[in-house]
């Protein structure tokens, strides 16, 4: 089932060998707690594309801030992920999510 959810967002969402690595080492250290007797269930990385709640914030983030976001959810820890290439880049977002 996570496996196919990833083939989606690599063929849907053009998700980058990078950030598909990265889900995917999540999901096995996740795993690997779970084995061992842990409860914490899977994390879910929303990369856009679903029809669902997060999948809309990651929208609006990436239309805001005008760059690639991730949200990923692993029961009550969640994890924003803002791509930036610059220190100027960064500075943009922080003044775009700064009250007027």
């Amino acid at each position: 089932r996570q496996q196919q959810y990833l083939f989606e967002q690599v063929v849907n969402n053009n998700v980058s060998v990078r950030e598909m690595r990265n889900a995917i080492a999540r999901m096995n250290r996740q795993a690997s707690l779970v084995s061992a007797g842990t409860t914490a269930p899977p994390p879910v990385v929303y990369f856009g594309g679903d029809d669902d709640e997060y999948t809309e914030f990651v929208r609006q983030l990436e239309e805001l801030l005008k760059t690639k976001v991730r949200i990923e959810r692993a029961g009550v820890t969640n994890k924003l992920t803002i791509d930036f290439y610059s220190e100027d880049e960064l500075r943009q977002f922080i003044q775009k999510l700064s009250p007027p």
